[in-house]
Formats: structure tokens, sequence, C-alpha cells
């Protein structure tokens, strides 16, 4: 385990012994992350824990994710509950971003396998700086400025004060596999251009820009 992880969360206090979870999963490294991390806390904890995976249906390398996911769920003995859909139809038949209309449809699918659990996203440090960015864009005030909770009526997230970074290292150093997400790569949605474009161009002007906009996050958090 890692021991950023697991100060981390006893410092959120988010998760108790004997919770029962439901660990959103899609293969890619926050993910395994989350999921290799608390399988090592599962039996001192005492954690009643299945993994939800959902296929948006937009990649062709997605049937190789959920396969990856449905094994090694497999592979630690863990009740994994997978789906598939078309993010993008959805999107079209409701007139929304695809960005929105997948959200919409994982945490349907999360809730729809998560009665009396608590569910469980990989929402890490950039991820919360990438929505204050996203949120000024858009016009915000204090509550926009503090981006994701750590906690939101039955979703948590034990990993938003971890840095990507961070994560990354310690997959490589410990050799734990995951999929990359090619499409986090492109700049298709507003999300990837501010995580490919917006941010290293801030990085620019000031080099510890992720550690900056988080201060402000914590600081307008404590505020509302």
């Amino acid at each position: 385990m890692d021991k950023l992880f697991y100060e981390n969360l006893k410092k959120l206090n988010i998760i108790k012994k004997s919770d029962k979870l439901t660990l959103a999963v899609s293969g890619g490294a926050d993910s395994m992350y989350l999921f290799y991390n608390f399988m090592d806390l599962r039996e001192d904890w005492n954690l009643d824990i299945v993994v939800c995976h959902l296929n948006h249906g937009i990649r062709e390398t997605a049937k190789r994710d959920e396969d990856f996911v449905k094994k090694v769920c497999s592979d630690y003995k863990v009740k994994c509950f997978t789906k598939t859909v078309n993010m993008n139809d959805y999107a079209r038949e409701n007139k929304l971003s695809s960005e929105e209309a997948g959200r919409i449809l994982r945490y349907e699918f999360f809730r729809e396998n998560s009665k009396d659990r608590k569910i469980l996203t990989a929402h890490n440090a950039n991820d919360r700086v990438e929505t204050v960015l996203f949120n000024i864009i858009r016009g915000t005030g204090l509550r926009g400025l503090s981006g994701i909770s750590g906690v939101n009526e039955d979703i948590y997230r034990p990993l938003i004060n971890i840095k990507r970074s961070e994560i990354e290292a310690y997959l490589h150093e410990n050799n734990l596999k995951y999929f990359d997400d090619e499409t986090n790569f492109e700049e298709i949605y507003t999300r990837n251009k501010i995580r490919l474009g917006l941010i290293p161009y801030l990085e620019k002007f000031n080099p510890d820009i992720i550690n900056s906009i988080l201060r402000l996050s914590e600081k307008c958090g404590r505020s509302r």
C-alpha cells in the first residue's frame, strides 16, 4: 500500500472500517491506484468491496479496458459489475455535451449497483485544479473556486488530495498494470484542452501552478 494513500485516507476521514464500498474502476492509472490500494486495505479494515466499470462505447480499445478490469477483479476475487452504453448517442438524444452525458451515465450505473454503499471515484488533485479552471472560464463564485469536494452526497473521493504524478509514480515503481485511455491525450473535450493546453501554458508563468490553485481551492472550500 502507498503510504501517501493511507495517510491521506486517515486525514480525510471519509472511509471507516467495515464500510461497504463501490469502486468506480475504468482501468486507467487513477482508478487502478484506487483499486490496488483498497485491495491492500480490504482485510485489515474489513471492507466489503465491489467494482463498477462502464464501457462508454466510443473507443475501439474500450473492450480491452473492460476485459482488463474483469480479469483483475477475478484475480482479487472482487465482484465486478459492467455495462456498455453509447455515450455519444445519449448526448445527441438529450442535447448534452459528451462530457456531461458520460457523467450522467456513469453515476446512474454506479447507483444502480450501490444500495447502502459509498461510491468511490478516483478524482485526484489535478482533476480538482482542472475543475477550478473550467469553472473560472465559465464564470463562477466561491463555490466554483472550491472545485471538487471530497464528499458529495453518496460520492466519495479519497484521492482528491493526491496528484496524478504521485499516482503514476507509485504504479510504475511497483510495476502495477493499468491502461491509458488514448482520448485523454486528444484535445477533443474541454477538460482535455485545459489539461493539455491551458495548464502547461500557465506553468510558464508559475511552474507551481497546480499547488497554487489547490491552495486557492482549499481556502474557498473552507469559506463556504
